[in-house]
């Protein structure tokens, strides 16, 4: 009874002119979705390896210099994008994927569409994502609010009562109907994005991503279909339903998950790139000014040389003073910066945990953050990643100090240079870690347990929403 409840609501669907177009237009939208995300995903690649040829090539034509000279010169780290970002690009648009590395400083990521000062560079283009979050809802409320609601929907529920069939296997029977739809559009998305992910380098890894994404999907928009169902029951009229449906679409998918942000950063604002700079700087010159303050900055730094090497004047050294001093100032500025970024991390670690919180209200907030954690696209990825350029940057700059150090002057031979291309080879280029599922699921869970309790309730709702049937005809 079930199956035939299904099919034959499936065929009034397939019928109704305007679910066919909406549904063509949805279909449309993710096509064009993937394509531009593909798209995007090869021209991020071909840029990236063309930039760190250049960089390479520019390191190495330096030749013979002072190696300090060479750690303020530079290099950049660029960022190796998740091949699943074609489907939810996150917050690439916005943060950048390469950091300039230098010397005494950290610098932000660069290089976003965003920062070009174009009319085009704040607008989104359509992504996989959107298209399942925003648009895919708008299509099922328009499929789905006429369910049970409305003349002709109530005609044929009597018909269908006084048939035997019970209100439990109609409810669900009309419900599964639309999730067939659901479920074609998302196969459709798995199978177009598999065939992607063999070409490039760890598809296994990418497959059960891609499995996890897809599966978040389909319990949001599955519990997107359990609430307008129930609230088809629930309404005797098709105009009732459907406003109410709006309503709580436009709440849930676009009020909600645009103050939820707002409100995190003005909860937990984070301090602006000049000021980060100016108060790393302050702490920097504190830690440097720290010790006998009658002496200055020159005389305390020889103070610490002569000590540690246990020697009584600079000439008895065995090493270089200025590779010494910059060495320690690289230290300790790097110590100030990190001290300052951790604080942004925890301040954007509590604005992501107080934004969850709005997801109580709106699914759509826990999909967006379940899809990005596994394509690697949510702003803890993007910290991930500039971890891991400010420890290649400090191992970077300090083996240029550490050789300036050990090669005390001789004589009059003046400053020291040396090959910095053949120096640093043995490092070699910036490269990314790759993240196990095992270090993105602590990010993950939350939001995934929240769509969990999203759908529970939904079900919930639908199983009252049966009893009003019997009041309907």
């Amino acid at each position: 009874m079930l199956s035939t409840v299904i099919r034959h609501q499936s065929t009034l669907l397939f019928r109704e002119r305007r679910v066919a177009l909406f549904t063509c237009l949805i279909l449309a939208m993710i096509a064009v979705s993937l394509g531009n995300g593909f798209a995007r995903q090869v021209r991020w690649s071909s840029d990236r390896v063309a930039a760190e040829q250049v960089d390479a090539e520019s390191w190495n034509v330096q030749g013979v210099v002072n190696p300090h000279y060479a750690a303020h010169f530079g290099r950049h780290a660029f960022k190796a994008v998740s091949a699943l970002a074609m489907l939810d690009p996150g917050v690439l648009d916005y943060v950048g994927t390469l950091v300039r590395l230098e010397a005494h400083r950290q610098h932000p990521a660069g290089g976003s569409p965003t920062d070009a000062d174009t009319a085009l560079a704040s607008f989104t283009p359509f992504t996989v994502a959107g298209a399942l979050t925003i648009f895919a809802p708008l299509v099922l409320v328009l499929a789905g609010f006429s369910t049970f609601s409305g003349e002709s929907a109530r005609q044929l529920l009597r018909q269908e009562l006084a048939a035997g069939i019970s209100p439990d296997t109609l409810l669900w029977g009309r419900a599964l109907a639309l999730c067939g739809g659901v479920l074609l559009i998302l196969l459709l998305v798995g199978g177009v994005a598999a065939i992607i992910l063999l070409q490039g380098s760890a598809p296994a890894l990418g497959f059960q991503r891609l499995a996890l994404m897809l599966a978040g999907y389909g319990v949001y928009l599955f519990t997107l279909v359990a609430v307008i169902v129930g609230v088809s029951a629930c309404c005797r009229s098709a105009r009732v339903a459907l406003t109410s449906l709006l309503a709580l679409w436009l709440v849930g998918s676009l009020l909600v998950p645009r103050l939820a942000p707002t409100i995190a950063a003005n909860r937990y604002p984070v301090a602006s790139l000049p000021e980060l700079n100016e108060n790393a700087a302050e702490s920097f010159a504190t830690s440097l000014d720290a010790g006998n303050p009658k002496q200055t900055r020159t005389e305390r730094v020889r103070t610490l040389a002569l000590e540690k090497y246990g020697v009584k004047k600079v000439e008895d050294l065995p090493v270089n003073l200025s590779g010494f001093t910059m060495e320690y100032a690289e230290t300790l500025s790097t110590q100030a910066y990190r001290r300052h970024f951790a604080e942004v991390q925890t301040l954007y670690a509590k604005q992501r945990d107080l934004q969850r919180v709005f997801s109580i209200f709106s699914p759509m907030i826990a999909i967006k953050a379940w899809s990005a954690a596994w394509a690697e696209t949510d702003v803890a990825a993007h910290q991930r990643f500039l971890s891991a350029a400010e420890d290649y940057r400090y191992e970077l700059v300090q083996r240029l100090n550490r050789d300036y150090r050990d090669h005390p002057p001789k004589g009059n031979s003046g400053n020291y240079e040396t090959d910095v291309g053949a120096l640093i080879a043995p490092l070699g280029n910036f490269t990314l870690p790759v993240v196990g599922n095992e270090e993105l699921w602590p990010l993950a869970w939350p939001s995934g347990a929240v769509l969990v309790l999203w759908s529970l309730a939904a079900a919930a709702f639908v199983s009252v929403a049966v009893r009003q049937l019997g009041g309907r005809v």
